[in-house]
């Protein structure tokens, strides 16, 4: 079992003027796998991992002066892979990162790809994009 680290690096001011949607033009992920072809430096990144890793997501925002965090008193990650393969939910560490252990079923299959959605509030905006996690060997 391993920690990966992965960082969202957003231009909140870019997003915020786009508008709705425009969180996807703006944010790159980059994360510590090492594996090729993930997408890596891109809003739809897929994380590949092996059943038990832990996942720790950061935020940084290009502009320091803008405010960027997960929003208050919500989980902000949602969809296919949430709860079902992301057991527990992922829970705050610190101020703007968030800890899960991806949890896959035995008999899952090398390539079994799962979409979640992630919620960020920039300067009291919420917006989301919907990254992947991808099981790298079979359960």
């Amino acid at each position: 079992m391993a920690t990966i680290n992965v960082l969202v690096v957003v231009d909140v001011v870019g997003a915020n003027t786009a508008g709705l949607g425009g969180l996807a033009n703006n944010v790159w992920m980059l994360d510590t796998s090492k594996y090729l072809g993930t997408q890596e430096a891109g809003n739809e990144l897929v994380i590949l991992l092996n059943a038990g890793d832990e996942i720790i997501w950061s935020l940084a925002a290009i502009d320091p002066g803008t405010n960027l965090t997960f929003p208050k008193n919500t989980n902000p990650f949602t969809g296919q892979a949430v709860p079902a393969n992301i057991n527990p939910q992922p829970v705050p560490l610190v101020p703007n990162q968030y800890v899960a252990i991806f949890d896959v079923p035995g008999g899952t299959p090398a390539n079994t790809q799962y979409q979640y959605s992630m919620v960020l509030s920039m300067d009291g905006q919420n917006q989301t994009f919907d990254p992947f996690l991808k099981l790298f060997t079979a359960t």
